[in-house]
């Protein structure tokens, strides 16, 4: 058995139960622009305001894209 099998399998069957972070990723990118934007709109309301309108259209701006991506599955 590889490193990389044993790593993956779960804790109770004697592995170390680590997840692939290809497929978290995205998740995770979301989290991250959902927990900012909280913040955003309590410190900049006006920049809060256009990331939350961007992520409906295509964005020019290619995090606002990816973050409205993620949200979708399966991804693009």
């Amino acid at each position: 058995m590889s490193a990389r099998s044993l790593a993956s399998l779960p804790i109770r069957l004697g592995g170390l139960g680590l997840h692939a972070s290809e497929r978290l990723a995205p998740a995770a990118y979301w989290a991250a622009w959902a927990d900012a934007l909280p913040v955003l709109a309590a410190r900049l309301p006006q920049l809060a305001e256009r990331c939350v309108a961007a992520l409906g259209d295509d964005s020019p701006a290619p995090c606002l894209r990816e973050a409205a991506q993620s949200g979708s599955f399966p991804p693009p």
